[in-house]
């Protein structure tokens, strides 16, 4: 039987591929059914990558909100929920599995949400994060109507978080800022949610910092307005963010922008994104980081094309008038096809 037929087979019976591994070894496979009277039941397979020999892991009864992979492939995280009898409210769960171990499953987190306290996105979601080269943490968001709770935990102890905090507003998105000389620590970014869709680029960013030890530091700075984030980085000791301007008219060309802050000056009254880039982009295009957007980030300093002309230039712009160093490199180029990815948490 050829691979594809299997696969088909497989994902057939199982109904859900719900993850693959980072190394393209192993798949995530999930299915769901309903006893007579409704209840659901659901069970967590996993299968090599053509997906022989599926193997059960956990089964719940309820359904499942996500689960994935950790980057190594030790963990599992799973969100399940269970809606109560009179499917007026359900009970949403975060679970870490242990793949490579006989260690039972581990409640990372659990809530019970109604339909009027539910918000625009999940209400409990985690991710994994990866801290250095050899660690993996990972990161759970409790989500209400007005507050968020962020919390770390370590895979290896995840009896207690790391560090737990607690912000005004929930994320719009949630970044990973990445780093190529990081210090340990790890820096995510997001943009608080907004009241309404027509004003999602208000929100403040925050950015919350947990350092080595577990301790955890929380800043803001605001931007301007009807900007919302695409993505987050740390160079040159400055928080690199992208941003697209929202607009209310369909068919109005929108505008991509790659701002700096320093970030010694986070957490001051005075922080604020200095703009180092920005291009305009059809309507037409859709709403992501379209390829007309002609920038790259390296270790080093931003790679843009402006008129023709591939361009360099530095982080440390400060104030309207200053533009840091900004050198051409190369004329006749057009296109910049390696964009970075913006590093977003996928909360499942």
């Amino acid at each position: 039987m050829r691979a594809t037929e299997h696969m088909d087979e497989v994902t057939a019976h199982y109904r859900v591929l719900v993850d693959i591994s980072s190394t393209n070894e192993l798949l995530l496979l999930a299915r769901t059914t309903r006893g007579r009277v409704g209840s659901l039941e659901s069970d967590l397979y996993v299968a090599g990558a053509d997906g022989a020999d599926p193997r059960p892991i956990y089964s719940y009864s309820g359904g499942f909100h996500g689960a994935q992979f950790s980057p190594e492939g030790d963990y599992i995280l799973v969100t399940t929920y269970a809606p109560s009898q009179d499917g007026q409210s359900e009970q949403v769960a975060v679970v870490l599995l242990n793949i490579k171990a006989n260690i039972p499953p581990r409640l990372l987190a659990r809530k019970t949400t109604t339909d009027t306290d539910r918000t625009f996105f999940i209400s409990l979601g985690s991710a994994f994060l990866r801290k250095g080269s050899d660690k993996e943490l990972v990161v759970v968001a409790d989500v209400g109507l007005s507050s968020t709770a962020l919390s770390i935990f370590d895979p290896l102890s995840p009896a207690s978080a790391l560090a737990r905090v607690t912000v005004d507003g929930t994320p719009y998105r949630l970044f990973r800022a990445d780093s190529f000389d990081s210090d340990g620590s790890i820096v995510l970014v997001w943009q608080t949610r907004p009241s309404s869709i027509s004003s999602a680029g208000c929100g403040r960013v925050m950015v919350l910092d947990v350092a080595v030890r577990g301790e955890a530091q929380l800043y803001s700075f605001g931007q301007a307005a009807q900007q919302v984030l695409t993505g987050a980085w740390l160079r040159e000791h400055h928080l690199l963010y992208s941003s697209y301007s929202l607009s209310t008219e369909v068919r109005q060309p929108r505008r991509y922008f790659m701002n700096s802050v320093p970030l010694a000056d986070i957490g001051s009254e005075w922080a604020t994104g200095k703009t180092i880039y920005d291009a305009t982009v059809p309507a037409s295009q859709p709403y992501s980081l379209p390829v007309s957007v002609n920038w790259y980030l390296g270790s080093g300093p931003l790679s843009y094309i402006t008129n023709g002309s591939l361009r360099v230039r530095t982080f440390d712009a400060r104030g309207a008038s200053d533009t840091g160093i900004d050198l051409p490199l190369e004329s006749g180029v057009t296109q910049i096809y390696q964009v970075p990815a913006p590093n977003t948490l996928a909360l499942r």
